[in-house]
């Protein structure tokens, strides 16, 4: 349930999430975004922003320990703190165009104020998105939360904006001679880089979900984060810097580098989401189909592989000797390589539910994505096995290794191909589900056992981990589907048992909480929290609780979480009276 959170998001917002409740979040660590420097002696600021810098820092401290339960306290803090720091802006250009002699001193006071309001702007629509999503799932808190979004989004503009602003004022002044203006312009353009790259990318990310321009801002993340890495290597270039080959300090460029492997993670995600979304509505022939996933596909795939480039440069300069998060590190390099096969995976399935449909022999493309998908599976596997040997007991690295087997179930019993042999071969098992079925089993066994290393290793460490629950939940959802594919209504019927105490448990969790269907004080999207009251209702009405899921339905239905047509239309819930969740017997 807690969504992917890449390394600039944490602490805060949270990041993207997957239907369901799926994805559990890599490990946490502290935002890599660099704070502004306090003026120094030479042109104190008045006592109102001095006053106004501390409460910044005083909320971003306090935001980081309570998160969503201090969101909205923290929201209108920094929205105060804004409007102090605006005036001190205009103040400082004031100057500057009244005197284009001003000292050094000034014109450090001028960045010092930029990049501090820009600061504040970020932190402010992080906070403000983040608030939004506390409380009981209802049509008011949806609303609530999509209000909060497009105010979010332009506090995100305003941010980019004014960091732009700074890159520009902070090339021109370390063009100037080499003094000591120039050498602190110098070190805040690089910070100023890396902001606008981390507030593009918390504004891209909140829009991708619903809006195809998330993808083009996260883009301009990617961009940002380059040049900042750039800087980041010229800087320690310049100074004598070793790391890398003549790169910069090792610390800032491992977390440049991870930075930018997460943001390209992420506009993959958020490429691959359009593409599904535009292929979900086509009514194309298999060739028409065919043609688009090779030309999709591949260019999505280039951005995971560019991802998967960045984890290796960032890996390269990791010490763990040193102190640094080697197996956060690699935790997010499973993450992105997760994403990654769940993408050819998608275009593996879709090509072959189009065979389904018209009939016909499974076609290269369909056998290709998904040996693809099962070589970047057992590479996410690799990248999650070493992250737990760093990290032993983390329980988020065990929950991703278990969606990892869970990616693998699902690709097999849609496709039938099955994970290369030693030499190589393809192998594809029957058509039918009988003739798949223990293949696609195996890795859900293996999810749900303690041994295996995924969501029965995390319940094991933490019997009350919502996302470990959430994952036995599908799996044991998955395994009885399947098993009554096959006719087996024993097994599916205890499987369905199963799935329906585990999603029973993290609905009663979330209504302890007071949050509702996940919700309290984590600041999960309300989409999210939505898939997994869904997946719930399916778990309830195949265990046969029917009132239960019907009261589940009705809720995701009043919050626009579903549609009629969509659950008339499910399998898991065929037969199910509509008057069970408030539709019509038509």
């Amino acid at each position: 349930m807690g969504g992917y959170v890449p390394p600039h998001l944490r602490g805060g917002d949270r990041g993207g999430e997957r239907g369901g409740g799926r994805r559990g979040g890599p490990t946490t660590r502290t935002t890599t975004t660099r704070h502004h420097h306090h003026p120094d002696a030479g042109v104190a600021p008045s006592a109102a922003v001095a006053d106004a810098l501390r409460t910044k820092d005083a909320t971003e401290k306090r935001l980081s320990k309570d998160g969503a339960a201090y969101a909205a306290t923290a929201c209108d803090a920094f929205e105060r703190v804004a409007r102090v720091l605006e005036e001190d802006v205009a103040r400082a250009d004031a100057d500057a165009d009244a005197d284009r002699e001003i000292s050094g001193h000034r014109k450090k006071r001028a960045r010092d104020a930029r990049l501090a309001l820009a600061e504040t702007l970020r932190a402010s629509a992080s906070a403000r998105a983040l608030a939004s999503r506390r409380g009981a799932l209802s049509p008011e808190l949806r609303r609530a939360e999509s209000e909060a979004a497009v105010i979010a989004a332009a506090a995100y503009e305003r941010s980019t904006e004014t960091f732009a602003q700074l890159c520009a004022a902070t090339e021109r002044d370390a063009t100037d001679a080499a003094t000591d203006d120039a050498k602190d312009a110098r070190e805040t353009m690089v910070v100023a880089v890396n902001g606008l790259a981390c507030a593009l990318a918390a504004w891209g990310d909140l829009l991708a979900a619903d809006d195809p321009s998330g993808a083009e801002i996260l883009a301009r993340a990617c961009a940002a984060y380059e040049r900042a890495l750039e800087l980041e290597r010229d800087a320690g270039a310049a100074g004598g810097g070793t790391a890398g080959g003549g790169g910069g300090d090792p610390g800032e460029v491992l977390e440049a580098c991870w930075n930018l492997a997460d943001a390209r993670v992420k506009l993959g995600e958020a490429r691959a989401a359009i593409e599904d979304a535009r292929d979900a509505s086509s009514n194309s022939t298999i060739d028409v189909l065919l043609r688009d996933e090779t030309v999709a596909r591949k260019r999505i795939d280039d951005v995971f592989a560019s991802a998967s480039a960045a984890f290796e440069d960032a890996t390269s300069l990791a010490d763990a000797a040193a102190g640094d998060d080697l197996g956060g590190l690699l935790h997010d390099w499973g993450c992105g390589l997760l994403s990654r096969a769940d993408s050819l995976a998608a275009g593996a399935m879709r090509v072959a539910k189009k065979v389904t449909d018209v009939g016909g022999a499974l076609p290269t493309l369909c056998v290709e994505l998904a040996t693809a998908a099962h070589g970047v599976l057992a590479a996410a596997e690799e990248k999650l096995r070493t992250s737990a040997s760093f990290t032993p007991g983390a329980i988020a690295v065990c929950n991703t290794l278990g969606e990892t087997y869970q990616s693998r179930a699902e690709l097999i019993r849609h496709t039938g191909v099955l994970p290369g042999n030693a030499g190589g071969g393809v192998v594809v098992a029957g058509p039918t589900i009988r003739e798949r079925r223990t293949h696609a089993e195996g890795p859900l066994l293996m999810a749900l056992d303690a041994r295996g290393g995924g969501f029965g290793a995390a319940a094991a460490l933490s019997s009350s981990d919502r996302d470990a629950l959430t994952g036995a939940g599908e799996a044991h959802l998955e395994l009885g589907r399947i098993a009554k594919a096959c006719g087996d209504d024993g097994a599916a019927a205890a499987r369905f048992a199963d799935a329906w105490g585990c999603y029973r448990r993290v609905l009663e969790m979330a209504a302890a909480d007071g949050g509702g269907g996940g919700g309290g004080d984590e600041g999960v999207k309300s989409s999210e929290r939505l898939g997994v009251c869904y997946n719930g209702a399916c778990a309830a009405y195949l265990a046969g609780d029917v009132h239960t899921a019907g009261m589940l339905l009705s809720q995701v239905l009043a919050c626009g979480g579903t549609t009629p047509e969509g659950i008339s239309s499910d399998e898991d819930l065929a037969g199910m009276p509509a008057a069970a969740w408030g539709g019509s017997s038509y």
